[in-house]
């Protein structure tokens, strides 16, 4: 039969040198088991305190409202509304939650509530309260009636603040807020009191502005009005007086230059086209090719009929010289006929030349005409560049009262209609109702709540006693505290099972279940211990621990057949008993079972217990120390080798016993 998978983890983790991955989860175990009493405590504790404050504690009811904020609202009347980014919404939005928070609007709250008169707003405290209330100010504090009405609101209004939260949902443009009271009713009552003062209150403020400003621009209004039409009068004096005619598109000669500056720049552009259209035709002329083409050429019906002509006499002198030879007549007076059809072609280009150096000349006497038209044009317009320049300077004052005229109207327009019909920038979307069940103390969350702090506080304070506890727990605490070899580790003794009615000595559970963590940890210890193959007979192995039930009979008992297992010769000398022997009686003894034997496994009293058989210490082979872990410390085991006078160097190593056990 296996061990339980708990000491399993247990004692691999404390005993196996090469560790297997996730041996950590087998540590935690162990550590858990070893603080659950203290764990338990801090839970406990923590539930208790949980339940006695849901059970004193005053329940709360929380009622929540909604608000839109939604500027668009108020632009319903405006022609062009206003246009506003999304960083300064967002930071409009965030000003209108704090104006929510505000001390001034909540004493405007406890006045239109009469809050002042309320018994249920004044309650007073629940007995947790009053217990703590010398540490903490209790938001529902009674007020005290004092003469000074200022006074009595203000503090007031500071007890309404610790009762409502109003915040933003996300980033949208709606605001909630929550009010918490002693009832539903009270909570339901100053949400909505919140919410309607504050729409109210925007609406009041929106109303006064508006009022001011429809008395500032009429004044303003009826001033830019007389400004405009005094700058429109002198610029119409001004023109009458100079001549100057106005056309809708400036003055009359500036239009002229305008339109003889777009003649000359089209003038320009012909004789541009026409100078280029000569220079070809002559290029082409110049080759006297029948194959020069331009567009002329191409578009004259004589060149096009020549040129047909031409390319047919062509093809049939290329016939008849093949088939008749070049020298042929009729191939000569063909070529005779071509070299005419060039001539003529020649002369038709000619005429297209003298027709396009016409035309140059006719482009060139228009161009003149239309640049000395300009130019007088232009010499007559600076004559009139100072009256123009007065002209400008007038126009643009009667410009910019104009403009100021209409912008203090549209404004004085949109004031009277903003007056008379007052829109707030928020509307309510839900009221609040008074809520049907309390949002506090939530009892199922407080006791979650203190579980997982009694269990946190619990895990801390098993950590600190961990790090002050200096007890050998394991094989690294034992080798890094004592300097000993660790040759095993053992568990429980209990998990290792045994056959009713059977010797040990002949059929051990070590050797019946090899397969056990105990029956392992054994035969590390004999793999330890046992002597080479050419040593002789006699060899001596002690057990000895610092004090009684550490578990040194124990592993005597279960050695000895683990070592007859592997061909020794080996015996038990018990040593441990109540029956009192002399030195000279111990090494007689051992004298006639080395004679007999390859192995005496000795099992030795305890170190706090005196005894002769401490003698034969210096006789042994292999002395081994048995610590029980999570009950020795590596001070107390130094203490008790010193008090036993039994010097360090003589052990051969330790074995660790009972690891994994809670302490």
């Amino acid at each position: 039969m296996n061990a339980p998978l708990a000491n399993d983890v247990a004692f691999l983790a404390a005993g196996s040198v090469g560790q297997p991955p996730f041996t950590w989860i087998g540590d935690l175990m162990v550590f858990l088991r070893r603080n659950s009493r203290l764990q338990s405590a801090c839970v406990g504790g923590a539930v208790i305190v949980a339940l006695l404050y849901t059970l004193t504690a005053t329940p709360r009811f929380t009622a929540s409202a909604t608000l839109l904020i939604d500027t668009r609202q108020t632009d319903l009347l405006r022609q062009r509304p206003l246009v506003s980014d999304a960083q300064i919404e967002n930071a409009m939005i965030e000003s209108q939650v704090e104006v929510l928070r505000s001390s001034g609007l909540a004493r405007q709250v406890v006045e239109r509530l009469d809050l002042a008169d309320d018994p249920a707003f004044s309650a007073r405290p629940s007995l947790l309260s009053r217990m703590v209330g010398p540490w903490r100010h209790s938001p529902l504090a009674p007020i005290d009636r004092v003469n000074d009405r200022a006074v009595t609101t203000d503090r007031l209004a500071q007890q309404l603040l610790s009762m409502i939260n109003p915040h933003r949902i996300g980033l949208t443009y709606v605001i909630e807020v929550d009010a918490t009271a002693t009832s539903g009713a009270l909570a339901a009552r100053l949400a909505n009191g919140l919410i309607n003062a504050y729409v109210a209150g925007q609406i009041g403020d929106r109303t006064s502005a508006n009022r001011q400003a429809s008395g500032w621009l009429e004044g303003r209004l009826a001033e830019a009005r007389d400004k405009a039409l005094r700058a429109d009068q002198a610029v119409q004096a001004f023109k009458a007086k100079n001549g100057i005619v106005d056309t809708g598109h400036g003055t009359l000669d500036d239009q002229q230059i305008t339109e003889l500056s777009s003649q000359l720049v089209a003038a320009q552009g012909k004789t541009a086209v026409a100078r280029a259209r000569l220079d070809r035709i002559r290029q082409a002329v110049g080759s006297g090719s029948a194959k020069a083409t331009v567009s002329e050429a191409l578009t004259s019906p004589v060149i096009n009929n020549l040129r047909e002509r031409y390319l047919n006499d062509a093809q049939r002198v290329t016939e008849w010289s093949a088939r008749f030879g070049p020298d042929h007549l009729a191939a000569v007076s063909l070529r005779k006929e071509m070299a005419s059809l060039q001539g003529s072609i020649g002369s038709e280009m000619g005429r297209i030349e003298r027709t396009a150096d016409s035309d140059l000349e006719v482009a060139l006497a228009s161009q003149a005409a239309l640049r000395a038209q300009l130019d007088a044009m232009v010499a007559r317009s600076a004559s009139s560049n100072m009256d123009r320049a007065t002209l400008r300077s007038l126009q643009s004052a009667a410009d910019a009262y104009r403009a100021l005229y209409s912008g203090f109207l549209q404004r004085a327009v949109q004031s009277t209609q903003d007056e008379s019909f007052p829109v707030a920038d928020a509307r309510v979307i839900t009221p609040a109702r008074p809520p049907l069940s309390k949002s506090k103390p939530q009892g199922k969350l407080i006791l979650l709540a203190s579980i997982v702090a009694g269990l946190g506080f619990g895990f801390g304070l098993s950590l600190v006693r961990e790090a002050l506890d200096r007890r050998l727990r394991s094989a690294a605490d034992l080798e890094t505290q004592t300097g000993l070899a660790c040759l095993a580790t053992l568990p429980e003794t209990s998990i290792l099972p045994e056959p009713p009615g059977l010797d040990p000595a002949a059929s051990s559970p070590v050797v019946t279940y090899p397969d056990t963590l105990f029956s392992l940890g054994i035969q590390r210890l004999q793999l330890r211990v046992q002597p080479p193959a050419a040593t002789g007979r006699g060899r001596l192995i002690g057990l000895v621990s610092l004090a009684h039930g550490a578990g040194t009979s124990t592993i005597a008992r279960h050695l000895v057949p683990s070592l007859a297992a592997s061909g020794y010769s080996v015996t038990l000398l018990d040593l441990s008993g109540k029956r009192r022997q002399t030195q000279a009686q111990i090494r007689g003894q051992l004298e006639v079972l080395r004679r007999d034997h390859d192995v005496i496994v000795v099992d030795l009293p305890a170190l706090s217990e005196p005894s002769q058989a401490h003698a034969v210490f210096s006789d042994i082979t292999n002395l081994v120390l048995v610590v029980q872990a999570a009950r020795t410390s590596a001070a107390a085991l130094t203490e008790g080798l010193r008090i036993a006078g039994l010097d360090p160097r003589m052990l051969f190593g330790a074995v660790l016993t009972r690891v994994g056990a809670a302490g």
